[in-house]
């Protein structure tokens, strides 16, 4: 979406949403230019309340929808929808109607098994919309994680038909240290091994560094970087700032969803990631 929304009001399409998009879209919206020096925080909350939205500066889906639906005089057309869990996220249950995929926080750590993922998962799948499981890395011990999320989806029954997803981005814990390339690679090997699936690993800096410090890092696996796109996205900048896309990732960039997700004739083809 962020990219449409770019393109109808006249700045580049890349899915970076800075203060350069946020000024265009505060100019379209409030039919006047933002006074100068205007923060970043100011742009989204001013183009948050004319789009309808809660004013709280966090440009997640929530916004992003309003946001194109007031450019455009219509909703998006559907796609991948996301959810943390438990109240940890502003994304409502049910999705709109209409969305064929639906992604749900299992786990986190050893210390997190979500109580709604498997009511919600049956009422979903009972549409005939496509299910998928995520887990939110910590620094704890990688196998014991793995383990973690392999029992939270026994007890879901988990079937052969879900996605399987690691995000792998820094701790969610104060004091706590992140999972290493490694550790995610022994995670995956793990799940792999017990699901005979593929695990899919969605990720923004922590995943382009790995990407860009340690090749082949995540060798084989299919990724999903957090951007908005409709096209192979340009991973987000590592920690020194780096970007640009990384062949041998680009390659692999969310070929999953245009296998696991059901196909459309229009409208954004990549992943709505989940706000954060």
């Amino acid at each position: 979406m962020i990219t449409e929304c770019q393109t109808n009001v006249g700045v580049k399409a890349d899915g970076d949403a800075g203060t350069k998009t946020w000024t265009a879209i505060y100019t379209r919206l409030l039919g006047q230019a933002p006074p100068a020096n205007t923060s970043l925080d100011a742009l989204i909350k001013a183009c948050q309340t004319k789009a309808g939205v809660t004013a709280d500066g966090d440009a997640g889906q929530n916004t992003w929808t309003a946001v194109y639906t007031k450019l455009f005089g219509h909703a998006p057309a559907p796609s991948v929808y996301t959810e943390l869990a438990d109240g940890n996220h502003n994304d409502p249950w049910p999705p709109p109607a209409g969305f064929p995929a639906f992604i749900h926080k299992a786990t986190e750590g050893t210390f997190f098994s979500d109580s709604k993922g498997v009511a919600r998962r049956d009422q979903f799948k009972a549409t005939g919309g496509k299910w998928g499981w995520y887990h939110f890395t910590s620094g704890e011990n990688a196998t014991a994680q793995a383990n973690h999320f392999l029992s939270y989806l026994a007890a879901a029954g988990y079937n052969a038909d879900e996605l399987v997803c690691l995000d792998f981005e820094n701790s969610s814990r104060s004091g706590d240290r992140n999972m290493t390339p490694s550790e995610a690679e022994t995670w995956i090997q793990v799940v792999e091994a017990r699901l005979n699936c593929k695990v899919c690993v969605y990720g923004s800096n922590l995943l382009t560094d790995a990407l860009q410090d340690q090749p082949p890092a995540f060798a084989g696996q299919p990724l999903w970087p957090a951007k908005y796109s409709k096209f192979p996205p340009v991973l987000p900048a590592g920690r020194s700032g780096r970007s640009g896309n990384i062949p041998t990732a680009a390659t692999r960039t969310m070929t999953w969803i245009a296998f696991w997700a059901p196909k459309r004739s229009s409208g954004p083809r990549g992943p709505i990631c989940r706000s954060s």
